[in-house]
Parts: C-alpha cells; sequence; structure tokens
C-alpha cells in the first residue's frame, strides 16, 4: 500500500511542477488547477509521512502561498535565483581556484588580498555578458573624459566671469 500511495504522489507532484516551470503568464484557471494537483500531492505525503514530510517547500506550497504569489505576479520564471545560483558559484570558484596564491601575482608589490581579484573578475564577467569590448570601454572613457574636461573649462570660466 506504501508503493501505492507513492507512486500516486508522483503524478500530481509531476503535473504541478511542469504547469509551475512555464514561462508564460498564468490564468485564473491554471493557477486552480496547479493548486488542485498540489493538494493532491500534500494529501499524500500527509498519509505516506505524517508531519515529518512537512519542509517549508512543502509547507509553502500545501498552505496555498506559492499559489497566492502565482495571482499577484502571474509567472513564477521570471523570479527565478538561478541566475544569483550561478554567481554565487562563480564568485565561490574563483575565491578557491583563483586566488591561492594570495596576491602574489604582483611579485610582493603592494597589498596582498584573496578578496581583490573577486570584484576584478566580477567586472570582466559583466562586461563579457553585457557584450562590452575593450574597444567601447576606451572610446566612452574618451567620451566621458573630453565631457568632464568641457564642463572643468565651461565652470572655470563661469567662476572667472563670476570673480570680475
Amino acid at each position: 500500500e506504501c508503493r501505492n500511495l507513492c507512486n500516486n504522489a508522483i503524478f500530481p507532484c509531476q503535473n504541478a511542477i511542469e504547469f509551475v516551470r512555464q514561462k508564460e503568464d498564468f490564468t485564473d484557471y491554471g493557477i486552480y488547477a496547479f493548486q488542485r494537483e498540489v493538494d493532491k500531492f500534500f494529501s499524500y505525503c500527509i498519509n505516506l509521512h505524517g508531519l515529518g514530510c512537512l519542509t517549508n517547500y512543502i509547507h509553502m506550497l500545501g498552505a496555498g502561498h506559492v499559489a497566492q504569489y502565482l495571482f499577484k505576479w502571474r509567472n513564477l520564471y521570471q523570479h527565478s535565483q538561478q541566475g544569483w545560483e550561478r554567481l554565487n558559484w562563480l564568485i565561490k570558484t574563483v575565491y578557491f581556484r583563483r586566488t591561492g596564491r594570495g596576491g602574489d601575482v604582483n611579485q610582493g608589490k603592494g597589498i596582498q588580498s584573496r578578496l581583490l581579484p573577486i570584484p576584478r573578475f566580477l567586472q570582466r564577467h559583466m562586461m563579457w555578458a553585457i557584450g562590452l569590448t575593450g574597444i567601447d570601454i576606451e572610446s566612452w572613457k574618451k567620451e566621458h573624459t573630453a565631457t568632464q574636461e568641457e564642463e572643468q573649462r565651461t565652470q572655470q570660466n563661469t567662476n572667472s566671469i563670476l570673480d570680475m
């Protein structure tokens, strides 16, 4: 009987997961159908394991908190944390694999740090992710520097006129 309950619990869980992974916005009808599948899974889970199966996630599903979220935002995909999880993995990888020399790359000249390579890497990674190249940055620097110099000259001219 336990095996039968487990098999019965899997199908509503699979249906709910397939539904919630959609990229399109959900309709009210779809959200109600999702919650029905979750309720089936929740009841099988409680019958199988009692309150021992109530993790935070199972509670959020069974209590309808996820459905409330779906009614408000209409989609979970756009609020996925996968990007942050990957970024955390990248930072951890940089820290443990690329900073082992503790700043030895500066040949003893300057600060030795295991943390400084991380923001350098993040900056390079962000520039790569948005498609910036070194040429783009240099041209922006030239434009920005020219604009700043022009503003400083204008300010100096204004100050010299006011001083007269």
